[in-house]
């Protein structure tokens, strides 16, 4: 089996909404005046809707072709909870576990 590599991207993470606190029955709710924040890590959990966008080419984005160049849409709260679920629970555990050929002699 040939050794897979991982091709790491730099990204940005950028909020705009309220912070965020946990209610008496442990719900997270909005809480506070709108804030944007920008950063390389997820600084607060996303409530409701969010927008993400992608960039699914090498280089420069092509502003004649941006509709082939990036990837965008719209993911729920719920949306996210589950792909981190499934990530952590399925995905991970498998790699994890993989075992690694001996390298040819």
């Amino acid at each position: 089996m040939p050794a897979v590599s991982a091709i790491v991207r730099a990204y940005a993470v950028i909020h705009y909404q309220q912070g965020v606190t946990e209610a008496d029955s442990g719900e997270m709710v909005p809480e506070g005046p709108l804030k944007c924040t920008i950063g390389t890590e997820q600084l607060d959990r996303i409530i409701g809707k969010a927008a993400y966008f992608l960039r699914t080419c090498d280089g420069a984005i092509d502003a004649k072709k941006v509709d082939q160049d990036v990837f965008s849409g719209e993911i729920t709260e719920l949306g996210l909870e589950c792909f981190q679920a499934t990530l952590s629970n399925l995905y991970a555990p498998l790699l994890e576990n993989q075992v690694t050929p001996a390298p040819p002699v």
